[in-house]
């Protein structure tokens, strides 16, 4: 319901705030057993859309989106740091 009003309300804008983004590299960490074990299971990665103020940004909104990525491919300046959710050796 909060989420919703946000969306309707004068902060809109505001909940569409990229606030979040991680991949994990704990391979002990297991999916499905709670939000941390889920932002750092090695070989998935997360995003958020919403609040950042306790990571020092500005957008401060009741409401925190976030999804889950089970096999992504991540590049840095094009560069893979993880394809279909294995780590590639080396960014150079």
């Amino acid at each position: 319901e909060q989420s919703a009003e946000a969306l309707r309300g004068g902060k809109g804008h505001l909940v569409r705030t990229f606030s979040e983004f991680s991949f994990g590299m704990n391979p002990r960490a297991r999916r499905g057993l709670g939000l941390l074990e889920d932002q750092c299971w090695r070989g998935g990665a997360m995003f958020a859309f919403g609040n950042n103020t306790v990571l020092g940004g500005t957008a401060s909104v009741h409401t925190n989106i976030r999804g889950l990525m089970t096999a992504p491919t991540i590049e840095i300046d094009g560069k893979p740091l993880m394809m279909e959710g294995k780590y590639t050796p080396r960014l150079t």
